[in-house]
């Protein structure tokens, strides 16, 4: 019997689009093969998405158990407030990259989260806070130089840092590469090694940078 034309069209879409799939999953594959020390680690948030501010303290608690056998940086995608005046989502990531100038980027990243998800509910379980953080956060809405002074930076240079072309180009830089592999944002997002890693709950994340270190260790060991 002759196959019609239409069903040889349909055919031929079909398999074009597994085989986009295909290739898709094959560059996104997490292979341990040549797993090397430091682990590279890539996170990205948006200071706004509350699933982040549920990540952070996984990120923190990764960075503390694994030291310097994993390179965890934290990267900025915001696009949450895009469109919108302020745009906050720009303005805190242009903040947290001005704070990282002098250091401190984690430690703002965490402080930023903990204000925004103060700001929303003040008894919120994401969190634990010191006196002198909720005196703080109490205060006012978030203000980023509020927090930069509050950790100690240089209020003159984070004020013109975050501000900067400098800043903002490195901004533009960490969201385009995020784009490049996604397409469509999504935060948090996770890279081991340059390649997007689907976390099914956070304990994926811990679970892997663990079987990413042995492998490391094995392959040095070789």
């Amino acid at each position: 019997m002759k196959i019609p034309s239409f069903v040889w069209v349909i055919l031929v879409v079909v398999l074009g689009v597994g085989f986009l799939a295909f290739l898709a999953n094959n560059k996104n594959a997490q292979s341990m093969a040549d797993a090397t020390l430091p682990v590279q680690v890539e996170v990205y948030m948006d200071f706004n998405c509350p699933h982040c501010a549920d990540f952070e303290p996984t990120v923190k608690a990764a960075r503390e158990k694994y030291g310097e056998k994993a390179n965890i940086q934290l990267k900025n995608l915001p696009f949450l407030t895009s469109g919108q005046t302020p745009d906050t989502s720009v303005e805190y990531s242009y903040a947290q990259i001005a704070a990282a100038k002098q250091g401190k980027g984690n430690e703002y990243a965490e402080g930023l989260f903990k204000w925004v998800t103060f700001a929303k509910s003040p008894n919120n379980n994401v969190f634990t806070y010191s006196e002198d953080e909720k005196a703080l956060f109490a205060s006012s809405a978030v203000r980023v130089d509020g927090l930069a002074e509050f950790l100690g930076l240089d209020l003159t240079k984070f004020s013109q840092d975050r501000v900067s072309d400098e800043v903002k180009a490195e901004m533009r830089k960490q969201k385009e590469d995020a784009l490049k592999i996604m397409g469509a944002p999504s935060t948090p997002s996770v890279f081991f090694y340059g390649k997007l890693f689907k976390m099914t709950t956070y304990d994926d994340f811990d679970a892997k940078i663990d079987a990413y270190i042995k492998q490391a260790e094995a392959n040095q060991n070789k």
